[in-house]
């Protein structure tokens, strides 16, 4: 069964893997922008899109390298890792009980005999929140062509069991906007009460810097918003800076804050399974910067802040070669053909 995708809109103020069987185991920024950042006046709410709807470090499994990501094989029967201390050859037990082992099994990865990779806990269904600013929300782009209703349709498609996209992005928002506790619509509260077994926070980074936050800041708070969503059970994907036609100075700042992220942000954890996952970095910025660190002119939408429906679909190609390969270690998929 399959769920529509859930767009909230900004006038609310409500902020690939070929898998055919399910796997077991962030100053105060202003929500309204100058003509130099990112708002959602300038561009198509995604309202009308087509619609559907703790960190652990034992381990990393990553699932590919950079933003191209091959899909995990499905292969044999797991083999549980949960420890017992029930002596060999003598039928005795003399450590965990039945049921703590049992309870072992369903919260931690296993290794599947054959690929000798990290399985994760099934889920029944899937739900994706995502947060951010207007190039999430959808600004530039044709009604359904943004980046997130994008990936919202295709895995809606993928995921065989019911799958929501809760889109709470608010052009102009900033960090600061959508740090735990900050009161503002579509924060990372308003993320984590929609219960997402996954959280991408997509920042285009061109709002705080034109507020005069500075690359250490960005990133505390960025983990700061990382950290509430992990400490709710939560793992957490970041998409990175993208290129805006400001000054030299600007436009290197966005990049190396890009850079910055991919430190911080890769790997990620994932607290239900009490391991770390890679990739979990969706490094967007190459994909549409030119050779000057501004926008590529096929994907701009011509005010030198936002992107085309190109642009949103070279964000989504690589959003979608991340994401994709992650829920469907997690739910049931179909394949690509």
């Amino acid at each position: 069964m399959r769920s529509g995708v859930i767009h909230r809109l900004a006038p609310f103020l409500v902020f690939g893997c070929g898998v055919d069987a399910p796997m077991t185991s962030a100053d105060e920024g202003s929500s309204s922008d100058a003509t130099s950042t990112e708002d959602s006046s300038t561009g198509t709410s995604e309202a009308s899109s087509e619609g559907t709807t703790g960190s652990g470090s034992a381990t990393t499994e990553s699932s590919g390298a950079g933003t191209s990501t091959s899909p995990p094989g499905t292969s044999g029967e797991t083999e549980s890792t949960s420890t017992s201390t029930s002596e060999v050859g003598t039928g005795s037990s003399s450590g965990a009980t039945e049921s703590e082992s049992s309870e072992s099994d369903e919260t931690s990865p296993e290794t599947d005999t054959e690929s000798g990779e990290l399985t994760y806990p099934p889920l029944e269904s899937f739900t994706i929140a995502v947060i951010g600013s207007s190039t999430a929300e959808g600004a530039g782009a044709s009604s359904g062509q943004g980046w997130v209703s994008l990936l919202f349709s295709a895995l809606d498609e993928r995921v065989t069991v019911d799958f929501e996209g809760e889109n709470l992005a608010i052009g102009g928002y900033t960090t600061s906007d959508l740090l735990p506790g900050s009161g503002q619509a579509g924060n990372v509260d308003d993320a984590i009460d929609t219960e997402p077994d996954l959280l991408l926070v997509a920042l285009a980074g061109s709002n705080d810097l034109m507020n005069g936050v500075d690359e250490e800041a960005y990133i505390e708070r960025l983990s700061e918003i990382r950290t509430a969503a992990e400490a709710a059970g939560i793992p957490a994907f970041f998409v990175g800076t993208t290129p805006k036609d400001l000054g030299d100075e600007e436009r290197a700042a966005l990049y190396d804050w890009g850079l910055a992220m991919a430190e911080t942000f890769e790997p990620c954890a994932i607290p239900d399974a009490g391991t770390e996952y890679s990739p979990c970095f969706i490094d967007v910025f190459g994909r549409l910067a030119n050779d000057s660190l501004g926008i590529d002119s096929d994907l701009g939408s011509g005010d030198g802040i936002h992107l085309n429906d190109e642009g949103h679909a070279a964000i989504f190609e690589v959003a979608e070669s991340i994401v994709t390969p992650y829920v469907c270690r997690r739910v049931p998929c179909s394949s690509r053909f």
